[in-house]
């Protein structure tokens, strides 16, 4: 097998705006990134630090002219909730670590 190559990528225009899913990249972070970072009361912070390392390589290359964030806040009442009342019944809420880590992040990117 052959070693994957990078693929540079192009320069973005000048008035580049990026818009980025932080949901996603938290939730990969939350998952992936060993539970050895904690605020001074103890609490966890794997997510926060994963999402901020994944940012900022992003936004290292991409060099935009403006960012916009996003993180998804309907666990239980976006337009999927509507068309189906069933979707994801079962999904119960973040426990408090992950409520208190989603919570700096949003305030990291404020």
């Amino acid at each position: 097998m052959r070693p994957v190559k990078s693929v540079p990528m192009p320069a973005p225009p000048a008035d580049a705006l990026l818009l980025v899913d932080a949901s996603a990249y938290f939730f990969r972070a939350w998952f992936a990134v060993p539970d050895v970072f904690h605020d001074r009361r103890g609490r966890p912070l794997n997510g926060v630090v994963g999402f901020a390392r994944a940012l900022a390589q992003v936004l290292g290359q991409a060099r935009p002219a403006a960012v916009a964030v996003a993180f998804d806040q309907a666990l239980f009442s976006g337009f999927r909730h509507r068309l189906d009342p069933g979707y994801k019944a079962n999904r119960v809420l973040p426990d408090r670590d992950l409520a208190h880590q989603l919570a700096v992040a949003q305030a990291l990117v404020a």
